[in-house]
C-alpha cells in the first residue's frame, strides 16, 4: 500500500476512487458476494448521489461493476 492509499482500509470494501456512504445490501448469488452501496461517482465529498455495485468471490478480493 503506496502514501496515497493510507487511508484505505485494507479488509474492508472501498471504492476505487470518490466518496462512499455506509453500504446498504450485501447478498450471494451465482458464486459471488454482490455489495451494493451509494457512491459519488464524480467528487471526494458527499453530493452526486448514485448507487455503487461490487462483486467478490472472498470477501477480500472486489471487482467494481
Amino acid at each position: 500500500m503506496d502514501s496515497r492509499e493510507s487511508q484505505r482500509p485494507r479488509l474492508h470494501f472501498s471504492p476505487k476512487k470518490n466518496w462512499i456512504n455506509a453500504p446498504n445490501g450485501l447478498i450471494f448469488h451465482g458464486g459471488y458476494y454482490h455489495l451494493f452501496f451509494q457512491h459519488n461517482p464524480f467528487e471526494n465529498k458527499w453530493g452526486h448521489m448514485s448507487w455503487g455495485h461490487a462483486r467478490s468471490k472472498d470477501l477480500i478480493t472486489w471487482e467494481e461493476l
